[in-house]
């Protein structure tokens, strides 16, 4: 135990434990008044002895603390206008006092009008404020480490915090932060990770005006930011860290969300009447800030699956139009073919009865499509100018583009009519005929930004009608042309469908 005498004493070396007092008037103390003094100042504590922060010089310019340094109750790390100071990692800034402001551990001065300071080890003090920003400072502070003081506030801020960022720990027996005074003072911007880890809660506490925006930080579900400031004045903007609207700090990952309910991200809120932002999207989730179940005034963030956004399910629904007009051509040029071409019966046996096999392939572009099918043809010649018949087309196999199933619920099928002129064939031909088909068709949306891969079954059915007039003639005694108007109207329907997709939620479509 010294004294440091006005008289001037000479003080303890490095590896001194000290208790550290002053007394004025250079009388020399007794042993009595050495106790009772002891006595008086509870408060005062043994810690070690470090040289003073800078050299106890005022820091201007871009300086890394790398020694542990103690303001000595002289002056704390400083910072004005300029100072970029880099807190390395293990080590300790600390300082002191029972009272008076020079026992701040570091100080940004109330001129300061541009400061940074990123605590990589621990800013600590017993009695005073960890961190203190003067009314008219200026700073902005990343925090991997700890601001601890044991007293009073880990971080007293009485000017504007650009931005604070802490992925550490803050702490103060009167609150993590303090940030209340005459005239108002501003946390410009908040990030917090400090509160859930693992099992343990332990939130940043504030006292006095919210941030004007706070971003909670996520890194799993059991590792998040929580904050409490019960009844504090203000409002605050609510927001993910890592989300539009904010901004990100080096060193500091966006956050990591997954359909979770995180507990207690907000306490001390008997409403949500001074928070903006409480729902909202991420990541291609959505959130919202909900009562908690099971303590008052507090508030979770619900974090679950943001579902498909209209307009790329839109996007989604278009894309697989374009592929099935293949399937809807396919389906006309095939009943078409059928009724104006090749699906007729003309040659016939002694009693009138004609049939004939054979197959089909289509083929139709942009999208690709095609389609093989087994052909009969059964036809019955009435009377010599009259010949009526039907035909059955069966799909053997069809190749769909991606996403679309095509099978036949039931084959393409029709009937035609036939009027000649003459026995031969030549001269004027009337032909009346019809197709039929019904195709079951399955499809899957491809995946377009949110959309999901909704799953759908339903039908097509295909109904053609054909009116054609021809006229045959001999060219050369070797080649009939037969010339022709035809009539021709052609429909095609798909059903409605109720589409499913991977987590069993359904919609229509």
């Amino acid at each position: 135990m010294w004294f440091n005498q006005m008289g001037g004493q000479a003080l303890p070396s490095s590896n001194d434990k000290v208790n550290q007092f002053n007394v004025v008037g250079g009388r020399k103390a007794t042993v009595g008044a050495l106790l009772a003094l002891t006595v008086l100042l509870a408060t005062m504590h043994t810690e070690q002895a470090y040289a003073l922060c800078n050299g106890g010089t005022t820091v201007t310019s871009t300086v890394v603390i790398s020694a542990d340094c103690d303001g000595g109750n002289v002056k704390g790390l400083t910072l004005d206008t300029g100072a970029d100071v880099t807190i390395n990692t293990g080590v300790t800034v600390s300082n002191d006092a029972g009272f008076g402001v020079n026992g701040r551990a570091v100080v940004v001065l109330g001129s300061a009008t541009s400061t940074s300071l990123v605590n990589n080890g621990t800013i600590y003090t017993y009695n005073q404020w960890g961190l203190w920003n003067q009314s008219g400072g200026n700073v902005n502070v990343v925090n991997f480490g700890q601001i601890t003081a044991t007293v009073r506030y880990g971080i007293s801020n009485q000017g504007t915090i650009t931005s604070l960022t802490n992925v550490g720990s803050i702490t103060g027996g009167f609150g993590s932060i303090g940030n209340i005074t005459t005239p108002a003072p501003s946390i410009n911007v908040f990030n917090n990770l400090q509160g859930q880890s693992g099992s343990a809660s332990t939130p940043v506490t504030l006292v006095g005006y919210l941030p004007l925006s706070y971003n909670i930080i996520i890194q799993d579900p059991s590792t998040y930011g929580q904050l409490t400031a019960p009844n504090q004045p203000g409002t605050m903007a609510f927001n993910i860290y890592g989300n539009t609207g904010t901004t990100l700090v080096a060193g500091v990952n966006a956050s990591i969300v997954a359909e979770n309910r995180y507990l207690n991200v907000l306490n001390g809120f008997s409403s949500l009447s001074s928070v903006t932002g409480g729902d909202g999207t991420y990541n291609g989730y959505s959130y919202s800030l909900v009562a908690s179940e099971t303590t008052p005034n507090s508030w979770d963030l619900l974090v679950f699956l943001a579902g498909p956004s209209m307009v790329d399910t839109q996007a989604s629904i278009r894309n697989s139009a374009q592929k099935l007009r293949s399937v809807f051509n396919a389906a006309a040029i095939s009943s078409n073919f059928a009724n104006m071409n090749t699906y007729d019966c003309n040659l016939f046996d002694s009693k009138g009865m004609c049939i004939s096999g054979g197959g089909r392939y289509t083929t139709v572009d942009n999208p690709d499509f095609s389609s093989t099918s087994a052909v009969v043809v059964v036809g019955y010649k009435a009377t010599p100018n009259i010949r009526i018949g039907g035909f059955l087309d069966q799909n053997v196999n069809n190749n769909a583009p991606n996403g679309i199933k095509v099978s036949n619920k039931n084959p393409l099928m029709g009937v035609f009519a036939v009027w000649n002129q003459h026995a031969t064939g030549l001269g004027y031909q009337i032909k009346l005929a019809n197709a039929y088909q019904d195709k079951n068709v399955k499809t899957t949306r491809d995946v377009v930004g949110t959309s999901e891969a909704g799953t759908g079954a339903t039908d097509i059915t295909t109904q053609s009608y054909v009116g054609e007039l021809s006229y045959a003639f001999a060219y050369n005694d070797k080649t009939l042309l037969r010339p022709y108007l035809a009539l021709r109207h052609t429909t095609i329907k798909q059903d409605a469908y109720t589409a499913q997709n991977h987590t069993h939620c359904k919609f229509r479509c």
